[in-house]
């Protein structure tokens, strides 16, 4: 248990001048406040400062979009949409999203294909890009298989040819 004080990254950079003590980075270049550190570990408690610099935006901006998503199930889904959602994304993992969107076109609506998302069903990374943007972001049938596409594209990119997947 501690505290977290979060400030925005240029607002630390001035406090930094006008007060050295009190806000400065760490060897890893992690923003400090030495005398919150010290007031909480008195209790044997910690104190963290956060800066603005250490928040994923991407994933920020996922998860407002996917929260409505997230309240409701997909169960009232009908089966025959989901499984051609499921099998459209089977049969080309890592398409865009956009190209889903495009192929599902009068089975699945864009809310269908979201609350797939929302429920963990198809998998999009929501660090890698925005579901906003469905040029951009890239669905598969499950975690799994994005970290196995990422493998594989990093060992091309080393011009390695992959031994095996699992």
């Amino acid at each position: 248990a501690g505290w977290q004080e979060c400030k925005h990254e240029r607002e630390l950079e001035k406090l930094a001048q006008k007060c050295p003590n009190r806000y400065c980075r760490n060897g890893a270049g992690h923003w400090r406040c030495p005398p919150g550190e010290a007031h909480a570990s008195r209790f044997g408690l910690y104190y963290r400062l956060r800066s603005s610099a250490e928040i994923d935006w991407t994933l920020q901006r996922n998860i407002q979009y996917l929260d409505d998503y997230w309240r409701f199930d997909a169960v009232g889904l009908e089966s025959e949409t989901r499984e051609i959602v499921e099998a459209e994304v089977s049969a080309a993992p890592g398409m865009r999203l956009a190209d889903l969107f495009r192929n599902t076109r009068g089975v699945a609506s864009r809310d269908d294909v979201h609350r797939l998302i929302a429920a963990g069903d198809i998998y999009v990374d929501l660090r890698a890009a925005g579901i906003m943007e469905p040029d951009k972001a890239r669905v598969f049938p499950t975690r799994e298989a994005a970290l196995a596409s990422r493998h594989i594209e990093g060992q091309q990119v080393r011009a390695e040819r992959p031994r095996f997947v699992l």
